[in-house]
């Protein structure tokens, strides 16, 4: 039996956590002590992007998990305010 996780599995988990990250149900230095700490991001960054909500609610919004999507364009709006 192979120990390598699938890609999807591996996609699956990253925006899983970063969901649980950008809405503030799990800090990252929480995920650090995870099992699968996978991101879809560069964590060495001080912040996320802006790019990476989107595609967060992209990929939700994919697999038809909406309310994940309004969490997410909630967390997107105050952090980056419309102007």
């Amino acid at each position: 039996m192979s120990h390598e996780l699938d890609d999807s599995i591996i996609i699956d988990k990253a925006m899983e956590n970063a969901y649980l990250v950008v809405t503030g149900k799990l800090t990252f230095e929480d995920l650090l002590n995870a099992d699968l700490n996978y991101l879809p991001y560069n964590p060495n960054k001080n912040t996320i992007e802006k790019n990476v909500y989107d595609v967060l609610i992209d990929y939700y919004c994919d697999i038809e998990e909406y309310e994940k999507c309004a969490e997410i364009k909630k967390a997107k709006e105050e952090k980056y305010p419309i102007e």
